[in-house]
Parts: C-alpha cells; structure tokens; sequence
C-alpha cells in the first residue's frame, strides 16, 4: 500500500505534489492515483479506510 502514503497530506510533501500535478494537471487530487486503479467507488473506500486503520481511532481487535 505504497500508495496510501503518498496521499497522506502530511507525508506527503511538496515535491510529490508537484509531480503528481505535472502528470495529471487540474485533476491531480489525493484520490487520483487510486481512482485510476480501482475505479470511483474507491474514493469513499480509501477516506474510510485511512480513518480506521489509523493507530489512534483503531479498536483493540482490528487486526484479529
């Protein structure tokens, strides 16, 4: 999930950004690279995701 990173926002840093933004222009957004994987449906999955799977919001037993 390398991807996933690269979205973050934080992690994410000015030099990916402008790269992604000279690869896909006006569209580059944090979603794009995995709606250009998995199709539109997986924006919502992705925002969900990344709220669940962080340490501080993750119950005891999510990795059972």
């Amino acid at each position: 999930m390398k991807g996933m990173l690269l979205h973050d926002g934080k992690k994410g840093g000015a030099r990916k950004r402008t790269e992604r933004d000279r690869k896909f222009g006006e569209r580059a957004s944090k979603y794009s690279l995995c709606a250009r994987k998995f199709g539109e449906r997986a924006r919502k999955n992705v925002e969900r995701a990344r709220i669940q799977n962080h340490p501080a919001s993750r119950p005891d037993g999510f990795f059972t």
